[in-house]
């Protein structure tokens, strides 16, 4: 599939992938590692880290969809899930699930626990968002591509719901029903300022821009979510009679990744499967917060994330060689706050800031620098002799 081959003093990398394709039709991973592996393991370069200082992150999305969500949402509130950093709590607001008529919905309107739980989770610094279109299934079966009149409206009064119960904030996070997102959702989030939104395409990405075919989603950042094989909640994974200890250890190893790569990961669970497995949710958290407390992780939503992705795409940046050093400049329009850049040690000796507000901090095999502030930095990296 991949190699990489000699050629005179220098090396090519081979890969016999259809990388695009790929990239605008199932998973960015492919094309991304690649060019990732390609530009810092063979070509050593300097990369901008695509977390907040650094730092791995997780993005823990509960999706609630129907009345009986609260009752489960204070079962995880007794076990102090949610006195953990910043998370996203996304509702689907209507008094239906199945069928209209139903009355098997949150009904939010009319719901005071429930608008009474958002409030809590509010004054517990998390986000609030919304799932999708009033009625749950309904919604998630039904809605396809070509009867966008007949559902779209669905979206307004589920927005206005959650608006109303959020203190008259508009959410910016959005998720879709059974992930079923037809092509004017899109449309509809551009309208709506939603910043952020669950996918379940690209799952081997972090955040990103999608791409549907050859039409580019670049108002939102999409938000894939992890997957154990053909699992995603807990849920499928009870459905799958998967045992808590190995779905616990899937999560464990989860929050590992984040911390190693220093990269952005959703994990998506609803309240009720939660609950089911939740010795494996409570210790997943508990090792997330672990790692928080040695500065190594951090909680995020998926709209702080999503904030911190449109700063990072207005950084400039370059290396120019300066006789025996580099020189990496930058600049940002409002400031540079929580960018970080990783060097490898392998090429360079040493980093020196020379211009600008930054910390340089020695890994065991590159250079890790933070900035704190300010619209300009300067770094002076001194090559390997």
């Amino acid at each position: 599939v991949a190699s990489l081959n000699r050629f005179g003093q220098g090396q090519a990398l081979f890969v016999n992938l259809p990388l695009t394709y790929l990239l605008q039709r199932t998973d960015g991973i492919f094309l991304h590692g690649f060019l990732s592996y390609f530009a810092q393991q063979v070509g050593e370069r300097p990369a901008l880290i695509a977390s907040p200082n650094g730092v791995g992150a997780l993005v823990l999305n509960w999706h609630n969809d129907d009345g009986k969500a609260i009752g489960f949402l204070h079962g995880l509130q007794d076990a102090g899930i949610f006195d953990h950093g910043h998370q996203s709590l996304h509702f689907t607001a209507g008094p239906d699930v199945n069928t209209p008529g139903d009355g098997l919905g949150m009904d939010l309107d009319y719901n005071e626990e429930a608008q009474q739980m958002i409030l809590k989770l509010r004054s517990q610094g998390h986000s609030i968002g919304n799932h999708g279109g009033w009625i749950h299934n309904y919604f998630g079966t039904l809605a396809s591509d070509s009867n966008g009149d007949e559902f779209m409206p669905f979206l307004d009064l589920n927005n206005a719901s959650v608006t109303k119960a959020n203190q008259g904030q508009v959410p910016k996070e959005y998720s879709a029903p059974n992930g079923n997102q037809p092509l004017w959702t899109y449309d509809w989030m551009a309208d709506n300022g939603v910043q952020a939104y669950y996918t379940v395409a690209d799952v081997g990405m972090p955040p990103t821009r999608l791409w549907l075919g050859t039409r580019h989603i670049d108002k939102a950042w999409a938000f894939p979510v992890l997957t154990y094989g053909q699992v995603a909640s807990a849920e499928e994974a009870s459905f799958q009679k998967v045992p808590t200890e190995e779905f616990g250890q899937w999560l464990q190893q989860v929050a590992r990744f984040i911390e190693q790569t220093r990269s952005i990961r959703l994990s998506y669970f609803h309240p009720i499967g939660a609950v089911g497995y939740l010795p494996a949710v409570k210790a997943y958290i508990d090792s997330v917060q672990a790692c928080v407390d040695r500065t190594q992780c951090q909680f995020i939503s998926m709209g702080e994330a999503a904030d911190f992705l449109s700063r990072r795409a207005q950084v400039q940046w370059s290396v120019q060689a300066q006789g025996g050093e580099d020189v990496l400049s930058a600049s940002h329009p409002q400031s540079l706050a929580s960018m970080a850049w990783t060097l490898p040690k392998k090429k360079y000796a040493s980093v020196r800031v020379r211009d600008g507000q930054a910390e340089v901090q020695s890994t065991e095999d590159a250079w890790l620098v933070r900035v704190q502030g300010g619209t300009q930095l300067s770094l002076e990296l001194r090559r390997q002799p």
